[in-house]
């Protein structure tokens, strides 16, 4: 579940912490471009690249096609995030439709190398 991998959460350039504060001078990983979420199969943002524009609600990650992905879409598929939103921390959800648990990405923060395989079914975002 999300909230067991909430302790993976980094702000990348600056002191980790347990919320992911946001961090203006954090580095965003190659090829994750400003106002987007991105994502990848692998920790450490490995593996193959998904991402989504901030402000982009996803009820159903089961509807982003994911080749790389045992079901072939993005539901339970991704493994690390990086929120290069502009304004927004991203939501993301262990179940579809918003709900189940959830954990919260400020921009400029990174969830790596989560101890178990990271569930995310939905994503939302608060601005």
């Amino acid at each position: 579940m999300i909230a067991v991998v909430a302790g993976a959460l980094v702000s990348l350039g600056g002191p980790a912490t347990g919320s992911a504060a946001a961090d203006t001078e954090a580095v965003a990983p190659p090829g994750c471009p400003a106002g987007y979420l991105c994502f990848w199969t692998g920790p450490n943002f490995t593996g193959v690249q998904g991402r989504l524009a901030e402000r982009t609600w996803i009820p159903n990650w089961s509807a982003l096609s994911g080749a790389d992905c045992p079901a072939g879409n993005w539901s339970n598929c991704a493994q690390s995030f990086y929120n290069n939103a502009v304004v927004c921390t991203a939501e993301l959800w262990s179940a579809p439709n918003y709900s189940g648990s959830k954990v919260s990405l400020s921009r400029g923060s990174a969830l790596v190398n989560p101890p178990i395989t990271l569930r995310v079914s939905s994503s939302s975002w608060r601005c």
